[in-house]
């Protein structure tokens, strides 16, 4: 329950990304980066500019966390809102660390609904 209640908070805030964002990585990807992990928050108005500049390329313009592994050590951002909902954190902290372990989704359309 507090699950579903945390997740719809941060939907309703507008702390969420496109539901791409959040899925649960499959458990081959789902576990502690070989070079080790640092995690960087920055308020949620920063979060697309930080990710531009941390991976190179573009992202959703609503992103609230992305992931390099490109210096050997898993690098995370996440909006420091989503600290304050600790189920979503731990989904995108999840997520987010996959990336690090070589996971690949299909990236959500620009103006993609949620």
């Amino acid at each position: 329950m507090f699950r579903r209640i945390a997740i719809a908070a941060a939907l309703c805030l507008g702390l969420a990304a496109p539901a791409m964002a959040f899925l649960d990585p499959p458990a081959r990807f789902d576990k502690p980066h070989p070079g080790g992990t640092t995690k960087y928050y920055f308020a949620r108005s920063n979060m697309h500019a930080r990710c531009v500049a941390l991976l190179g390329r573009d992202v959703h313009p609503r992103t609230v966390g992305c992931a390099s592994s490109a210096s050997g050590r898993c690098i995370i951002y996440m909006a420091q809102e989503v600290r304050s909902y600790p189920d979503l954190h731990d989904r995108l902290f999840r997520h987010e660390r996959a990336h690090c372990n070589g996971w690949v989704h299909a990236r959500p359309a620009e103006g993609a609904s949620q």
